[in-house]
């Protein structure tokens, strides 16, 4: 810290035009990334980064403005490794950070550019080159195929297989008449050239344009060879390249098709709610024996004091407090059921407004959905929540089980194999999954009790809140002292936070398959969206190197039974009937932007691919920078810097704190019924075909390391609240 902070004055001293320090002060924004923001006017106005490898940088005005808008240190851009600069021509200025660059002028603002488009733009000379500056950010083609930055004098556009081509205004005048990279001319394969007597064009996938000074414009069907700056190829043709792709890019592009796969199968691309966030900066893996402590004592493997163990480190990793962001990277010094706390002790609750029929009609939806059944299978309580929740499971299992074959017909290619999958799915495969999703939904609505549950959850969440307000309040923050649960010898306390099903990580437990053809891979890749193609950055088309890759995957929820879930959100947050007890414009998503509501787990991971490469490890960087075949040696149950496992610990010694048998047959009681068993998973009677067996080039490596990685967490973003009725009375 001492470091950093003299770093940043001393960086101050020279950029005195910053402003004044802010009221924060200087903060670790990442691991070992120091901020300290500066104002002028009360206006935030820029800020100084330091990092003892790169030294401190400043960033400010309307570079630091867009920045902040791009997300920062966390954006695509990375940290900065400049300061504000002039540029050689006196007209902008500019950052460069580690993975890009921002540029500003008066004209035409403050836009970044990244990746293989400032490869290009650099490549022609920066802002003195035919292209000038940059007047938009990097956008995604209409096709969601192709990538593209405007310039003053033209435009770059890159494509997976084509890569980065600088097209001149002029031609792109003509281009865009003829419906740019979606008319019959398709995406540029080369820059724009120039011939000795001032004829300038560019080729194209499907002809060619150029503009003469005797004739104008001129569009041909075939391609020129005068104007091929780069080698004419078809997109279906290996892009030239010096190097052949090493391990990191196979895993960059392997892993965005996944990931968007994922996105796809899960239904999350438009959802406004929920998002996925990757773990790539801290990456999370747990041993099946780590998660052992939801079995009671008589079936498990653990200790009392080792259950304990596991389920306090389980529930600190889950009470971390997620930003809104594709890359998972959480304030570490925050839990949420700290906050919880804190929001409770400021706040005003309005008196109670429940009229007679209202207090009837509460009372009512609270015994339905308190009303139990004996499940014949093990005898167990099954509340009728616990039975809508086991058949949401089974029916969301069908439809993940539908959509995944769904997409893999819609990217199948005319080959053979590509026929041949697409007649399977019109034969029988479709009918099938289609049966399961109906059946699935006709049992959730009938044996879950669908409509009932969600008509009385709602009457119990608009008005629980409504009565005795204060009495509710109390009821929540006696709920955290109450199943306070102590950890360790540094007296560390943490909160029940559990998963379901309760067998959802037994080995023996079925997982829905995800397979992915070679084809398949290539069409995620570049249908990906600009912001998930920034997180893991692939540099290099693969296609030639991976035929298949199959995992499996399981969506875990996360549980916290007595001081979240239900009561406090969305309950009592989403309720009209309580604000701040001082004046305050703080909105709760301020201090929970979101928190963790489901794992997305995998485990029992196959990659078919090249004999020539096998010698070559194999990695996948959305589930962790150690190669596959080196995760069961390394992998462990996540730990915290804040709290390591104590020596004593370790070596199975006696720990101050014990859970007793009590406590334990209590976190499995509670979480025992129909919901927290894994539904049977929908099975076609006739599964898909083999394609074809593998060619003698090939081979196929399983990938099995006792226990489950986190592929990514599934978070929920908290409302705008307080939103508090004024016409009440408080």
């Amino acid at each position: 810290m001492d470091e950093a902070k003299n770093a940043i004055q001393e960086k101050h001293e020279i950029e005195g035009h910053l402003g004044a320090p802010d009221t924060t002060g200087i903060v670790e924004v990442v691991g070992g990334l120091w901020k300290q923001a500066y104002e002028k006017n009360g206006v935030e106005n820029g800020a100084i980064y330091y990092t003892k490898k790169l030294g401190a940088f400043a960033v400010y005005g309307a570079i630091y403005k867009k920045y902040l808008d791009l997300g920062a240190e966390k954006s695509i851009l990375g940290f900065p490794v400049t300061d504000e600069t002039g540029t050689p021509d006196g007209v902008g200025r500019f950052n460069h950070f580690e993975q890009g660059s921002i540029y500003w002028t008066p004209a035409s603002g403050a836009h970044e550019i990244h990746g293989e488009i400032r490869t290009k733009w650099a490549s022609l000379g920066w802002e003195k080159g035919f292209l000038g500056y940059p007047v938009t950010d990097e956008f995604t083609t209409p096709d969601r195929i192709g990538r593209f930055t405007h310039f003053q004098g033209g435009s770059i556009y890159w494509t997976p297989t084509l890569r980065a081509n600088a097209v001149k205004k002029e031609i792109c005048a003509e281009w865009e008449r003829r419906g740019w990279e979606k008319g019959k001319l398709g995406y540029p394969i080369s820059d724009t050239a120039t011939t000795p007597d001032g004829v300038f064009g560019n080729n194209f996938q499907g002809g060619s344009i150029h503009w003469s000074p005797a004739t104008g414009y001129s569009v041909n069907q075939t391609r020129i060879k005068r104007f091929s700056s780069l080698p004419v190829r078809t997109p279906t043709e290996k892009p030239p390249s010096s190097t052949p792709p090493t391990p990191q890019d196979v895993s960059a592009f392997v892993s965005l098709a996944i990931a968007n796969k994922l996105l796809k199968v899960l239904r999350l691309e438009d959802d406004e709610k929920r998002f996925l966030s990757f773990p790539l900066l801290h990456n999370h893996h747990f041993t099946y024996k780590s998660l052992h402590f939801m079995k009671a004592p008589s079936d498990s493997d653990l200790s009392l004091q080792d259950a304990l163990w596991y389920q306090g480190e389980f529930a600190r990793l889950m009470n971390l407090i997620p930003q809104d962001s594709l890359i998972y990277s959480p304030d570490t010094s925050r839990l949420l059921w700290d906050e919880v706390d804190n929001i409770l002790a400021k706040v005003v609750v309005a008196k109670s407004t429940l009229n007679e029929a209202e207090t009837s009609q509460l009372d009512e939806a609270i015994a339905f959905l308190s009303e139990t059944h004996i499940d014949p299978e093990d005898g167990a309580e099954v509340s009728v929540e616990d039975l809508y929740n086991y058949y949401e499971i089974a029916y969301n299992n069908a439809v993940k089980e539908y959509c995944n074959e769904q997409i893999s017909v819609e990217t199948a290619s005319d080959d053979e194999e590509g026929v041949l999958l697409k007649r399977q799915w019109e034969e029988y495969l479709e009918k099938e999954l289609a049966a399961a999703k109906n059946k699935t939904w006709n049992d959730w609505i009938s044996k879950g009790y669908k409509l009932a549950v969600e008509s009385h959850r709602a009457i119990r969440n608009h008005l629980g809140s409504r009565r005795n307000p204060d009495a509710i309040v109390d009821h929540y923050r006696l709920a955290l002292d109450d199943d306070k649960k102590q950890h360790d010898l540094r007296n560390f306390f943490f909160h029940d936070t559990v998963f379901s099903p309760r067998d959802a990580f037994d080995e023996t437990t079925p997982w829905n398959k995800l397979t992915l053809a070679k084809d398949e891979i290539v069409t995620l890749v570049q249908t990906a969206s600009a912001e998930l193609q920034s997180i893991f950055k692939p540099t290099k088309a693969v296609s030639n190197t991976i035929e298949q890759i199959s995992l499996e995957y399981n969506e875990v929820s996360v549980k916290r039974p007595s001081w979240f879930d239900g009561g406090f959100y969305p309950g009592f947050v989403e309720s009209r009937y309580w604000r701040w007890r001082d004046s305050d414009d703080r909105l709760v998503s301020d201090t929970i932007p979101s928190f963790i509501d489901k794992i997305l787990a995998v485990r029992n991971i196959q990659i078919t691919r090249k004999k020539a490469v096998q010698e070559q490890p194999v990695f996948l960087s959305i589930v962790g920078a150690t190669p596959l075949n080196q995760l069961r040696k390394i992998i462990q149950s996540p730990q915290f810097v804040q709290a390591p496992k104590p020596a004593a610990v370790a070596k199975g010694l006696p720990r101050a704190a014990i859970m007793t048998n009590r406590q334990n047959q209590n976190i499995v009681s509670t979480y025992r019924g129909k919901a927290n068993k894994t539904p049977p998973m929908v099975v076609p009677s006739k599964r898909r075909e083999p394609l074809k067996p593998l060619s003698n080039d090939l081979v196929t490596e399983s990938y099995d390391f006792d226990g489950v990685a986190v592929l990514a967490y599934i978070c929920e973003k908290l409302p705008n609240s307080p939103d508090p009725d004024e016409a009440l009375s408080w």
